[in-house]
């Protein structure tokens, strides 16, 4: 019996990578801000049941949110590679990654990726002969051309944007609202004691 070659899998063109990249960039900050949002809420939320009006440090509330959008953005690589090696952006440009010798991508591969997309400039680290990022030499993947739908990448857009459009207009109401509200209670409780 005569065995069928294996297909040579292509690998993604750099614009397509420069286009992933947008897409996912766009779509993590977009994460971000609703996370951010909901800590907010949280916090005020919490400060407000337990009396406690003095506000927090600008240091800390932004090192809080600099350690949730590093976490937001570690889970969306995560989430999205271990699931079929595609990210929104990798539906929408018809790419996915997949291991060196073009098996499924691993839990430690995807794992590797994604810590190592922190380093400082990476993203220029496709550089030389072999055009492959330090994200994909470190975790021994590559990415590659995938004739798969790209609906779902739209189905994943959608739902983002309306979360971050009830998350707009949820902080708009917190900070037309609620602030003034709990400003003007700490405000009254500082002057009377």
């Amino acid at each position: 019996m005569l065995k069928k070659p294996r297909e040579e899998i292509k690998n993604a063109s750099y614009p397509k990578r420069a286009l992933n990249y947008c897409i996912d960039s766009i779509c993590i900050l977009l994460l971000i801000f609703i996370a951010t949002t909901i800590t907010g809420i949280v916090i005020i939320f919490f400060k407000m049941m337990l009396h406690i009006y003095h506000i927090a440090s600008l240091q800390t509330t932004t090192s809080i949110f600099l350690i949730e959008a590093g976490l937001v953005a570690l889970g969306y690589y995560i989430y999205f590679e271990v699931n079929g090696g595609k990210t929104i952006g990798k539906f929408l440009s018809s790419t996915k990654v997949v291991m060196q010798d073009g098996s499924p991508l691993t839990f430690r591969a995807t794992l590797k990726r994604s810590i190592v997309r922190f380093m400082p400039f990476e993203e220029w680290s496709f550089v030389g002969s072999d055009h492959l990022f330090l994200h994909d030499k470190w975790s021994k993947t590559k990415v590659v051309s995938d004739q798969s739908s790209a609906f779902l990448g739209f189905k994943f857009i959608g739902i983002i944007v309306i979360a971050f459009i009830i998350t707009f207009y949820l902080q708009k109401w917190m900070i037309e609202v609620v602030n003034p509200e709990y400003m003007n209670h700490a405000n009254y409780l500082i002057l009377n004691n």
